[in-house]
């Protein structure tokens, strides 16, 4: 989130591509962090669940296309990982926050190992810090009731040092402000289910002032 997801969702989904659920439309399906965790399903019936989302690709909403494709643009999916297990956790995470929860093993799951390996993943890079201030205001503009329930302070800087006391501090403490940014933890576990040739990682600048056209073009050659 903050790293220019919702532009390359306005971008795609101009150029064709459709977003899950088709019946009910909006950016951000989530359905890992959210439906599965308010409705628990069980296991051998969370790829009916899953599919019932989806739709029949006839063909007609896209006819001059050669494939009809559907995509999901939840940012949070990324760190639907496996909590660190050498930090604690400091203050409350969403409502939505699971330690347990693998997104990738389950997406694996549904998906079969032979279909799996069709899936494409696009992730946006926003360097850690400017992702976070971004994230801060974001937050602070809705009295902190979404965005980083646990980043609220007086001021940007007076969060950055309280997080960066905690991070310091034994045990080491984690907060789900700072753990959204860890991308190098939740991209381990994450290829430990697909093949990294399978993820386009794309820096928030190169797509926000570079060759946005190129990543578009990627993104179609792989689908």
């Amino acid at each position: 989130m903050k790293s220019g997801t919702t532009s390359l969702y306005h971008d795609l989904t101009f150029a064709g591509i459709r977003h899950v659920p088709v019946t009910r439309p909006r950016k951000e399906f989530h359905f890992f962090d959210k439906k599965l965790l308010r409705h628990p399903t069980p296991k051998e019936l969370i790829q009916s669940t899953f599919l019932s989302y989806m739709e029949n690709c006839s063909g007609l909403d896209a006819p001059n296309a050669r494939r009809s494709v559907l995509a999901d643009f939840t940012p949070a999916s990324l760190r639907q990982v496996p909590r660190p297990f050498d930090y604690v956790p400091r203050m409350h995470f969403s409502h939505n926050w699971d330690e347990d929860i693998s997104m990738p093993w389950r997406l694996r799951y549904i998906y079969g190992d032979e279909r799996a390996s069709k899936v494409q993943f696009a992730i946006l890079l926003r360097e850690p810090l400017s992702q976070m201030q971004s994230a801060w205001y974001s937050a602070a503009a809705s009295n902190f009731t979404h965005m980083c329930l646990t980043c609220k302070s007086p001021s940007f800087q007076a969060s950055l040092r309280s997080v960066v006391a905690g991070l310091e501090s034994t045990p080491k403490e984690l907060t789900e402000w700072v753990w959204v940014t860890m991308y190098g933890r939740q991209i381990e576990h994450w290829i430990s289910q697909f093949p990294a040739s399978q993820f386009l990682v794309i820096p928030w600048k190169y797509y926000i002032h570079g060759d946005k056209d190129a990543v578009c073009q990627e993104l179609s050659s792989r689908l």
